[in-house]
Order: structure tokens, then C-alpha cells, then sequence
């Protein structure tokens, strides 16, 4: 803008309920426009931002028995490949429940075989612990 052009522009917005608010000084010719102070508070407000939602991190459960065979093992050791797993020795419904109870030294041992064999694949996140009548250990990808 010209010189006259800026004046101008000046008096209009004195004579007028307009501000004049340059918006890019540092374009070729400069840009400014007229805004009254109800539209600038508008523009000038921050928006309201959603809160940001929390990460979901899938955990899978792979249960076993303590007195699994080697290819069922097998199995779920394939299984536990991949993302974060809670690995669990758990009670069958059947008859044999109460024995397994008896021994549970054997599910320490079956998930110790777990970290064991998992120790290049997997960092365990949470040590093997008692929750109610199951041991329980997170595994989770390195």
C-alpha cells in the first residue's frame, strides 16, 4: 500500500467504529484489515482443546497348566511373540484343581520355564505373583 493509501486507511478507521489491525506486516504490501474489538477478542481466544485420550495398551492372556506337555508348550510359546502377554498358571475346573493347589511350587517353576525361554524375546514387566488362586507374570515385547 501507498503511502496516501495507509492514511487514508487510518482515518477511515478513527472515523468509523472499526480498528485497524495490520495482519501481515512483513507481506509486499502490507495487509491490514478493519475488525471491531468483539471480532479481534473472538480470534485472539484459545479454543477449548479436547483432553487427550489416554494410550490403549492390549495385554493378552495366555493361561497354562502346570502339568503341560512340551508341544502344547510349544504352542503357546509361539503365541506369546508379538505384544504385551500376562502369562498365568491357571486352575483347571476339573478334578485336579485341588492338586494343583497343593503344588504350587510347580506353577513357580512352569513360569520361571517361561522367563527362561522367553528371556531374548520378552522383558517381564511384572514378576510372577499369587492373584487370588492363579500366579500371574507380564511379559512384554523388547
Amino acid at each position: 500500500m501507498s503511502r496516501r493509501a495507509d492514511q487514508q486507511a487510518i482515518i477511515m478507521a478513527r472515523r468509523s467504529i472499526f480498528d485497524l489491525v495490520e495482519v501481515s506486516p512483513d507481506a509486499k504490501p502490507p495487509v491490514a484489515r478493519f475488525l471491531t474489538m468483539a471480532n479481534s477478542n473472538i480470534r485472539n481466544r484459545k479454543r477449548p482443546t479436547r483432553p487427550a485420550e489416554p494410550e490403549v495398551i492390549e495385554i493378552k492372556e495366555i493361561k497354562m497348566r502346570p502339568m503341560i506337555d512340551d508341544p502344547d508348550y510349544d504352542v503357546k510359546m509361539k503365541a506369546i511373540k508379538g505384544s504385551s502377554r500376562k502369562v498365568t498358571r491357571s486352575r483347571s475346573p476339573c478334578a485336579s484343581g485341588a492338586d494343583e493347589m497343593a503344588h504350587q511350587e510347580l506353577g513357580q517353576q512352569l513360569l520361571d520355564r517361561v522367563k527362561k525361554d522367553t528371556g531374548e524375546l520378552a522383558k517381564v514387566e511384572s514378576e510372577p505373583r499369587f492373584e487370588g488362586r492363579q500366579i500371574v507374570m507380564v511379559l512384554a515385547p523388547r
